[in-house]
């Protein structure tokens, strides 16, 4: 197919459906990773379970967020700015 790494590519979620449709008629359960704006049309197609995200993104998120926690109780001040050598 030559898509390797598009996920989202139209003729990748052509295949990705028929493959899910496929399992279900024939009574194969089916699971996948996915990112969470996909697991309504996912569950709609009747997979069977959904992980969300991995550990490199869960860690990710986190980083993000305490950054932003961080920043908020700095106040608005950059690290290291008034610090005397």
């Amino acid at each position: 197919m030559g898509r390797l790494g598009h996920t989202v590519h139209l003729e990748v979620q052509a295949e990705l459906y028929g493959a899910i449709r496929s399992c279900v008629a024939a009574g194969v359960p089916v699971g996948t990773f996915t990112g969470e704006a996909a697991v309504p049309a996912l569950l709609d197609a009747g997979v069977s379970f959904v992980a969300l995200g991995t550990e490199l993104g869960l860690l990710a998120a986190a980083a993000r967020g305490a950054a932003g926690r961080f920043r908020a109780a700095a106040g608005g001040h950059e690290p290291g700015a008034g610090a005397t050598p």
